[in-house]
């Protein structure tokens, strides 16, 4: 049994193009709940193309694929219609987190690895992990936090792979000045 990727995607390029992308992801969802039909075009040829529980909203994507994203797929769909692609994925199972820009024919991003949290720590003794001289009662907040920056960082190193209205906000991973109560909702211990 696979764990699940949630892919959130968002095609880029000329407004027609992309909205005829949208609409081939949005038939294809009508071809699996209907047809039970799962086959894709002769022009995605990739290995990992599986893409289930798609759903669609104004020009975004979304859907499931087993393990990982389907990156080739993706950008096989992208080149069909002469676009780009964002891609933010997660599976926090098997620790895939990552966010992709397919533009003008090339694939760059970030992915979290293990080594990017090096300097996170668990105290059994009182039941935290510790950042940055930070507490937090989950790691879960720490890992996407983490994720947020490298995303802010990449995109402020490559604003041309980014349309302006899906700029992204530098999350910090520093607890907000808060209530104790509403910082123990989000994952905050202190």
């Amino acid at each position: 049994m696979a764990n699940w990727c949630h892919n959130g995607v968002r095609f880029t390029g000329d407004p027609e193009k992309v909205a005829e992308a949208v609409a081939f992801m949005s038939d294809m969802r009508v071809r699996q709940e209907q047809d039970n039909n799962y086959e894709m075009p002769d022009y995605i040829d990739a290995k990992n193309k599986g893409m289930v529980e798609i759903y669609t909203k104004d020009d975004e994507v979304h859907f499931r694929s087993a393990w990982e994203p389907p990156l080739k797929a993706l950008c096989q769909i992208a080149d069909h219609y002469g676009i780009g692609y964002i891609n933010k994925f997660e599976e926090p199972g098997m620790f895939v987190y990552g966010k992709v820009y397919y533009h003008e024919g090339e694939l760059h991003g970030v992915r979290l690895k293990h080594a990017d949290l090096e300097n996170v720590n668990y105290d059994e003794d009182r039941h935290v992990f510790i950042y940055e001289g930070h507490e937090f009662d989950d790691d879960f907040t720490i890992i996407y936090g983490i994720f947020e920056k490298q995303i802010a960082d990449f995109e402020a190193a490559h604003p041309e792979m980014v349309p302006s209205k899906l700029k992204a906000q530098t999350n910090s991973i520093q607890p907000p000045e808060e209530e104790p109560e509403q910082q123990v909702k989000k994952g905050f211990k202190r």
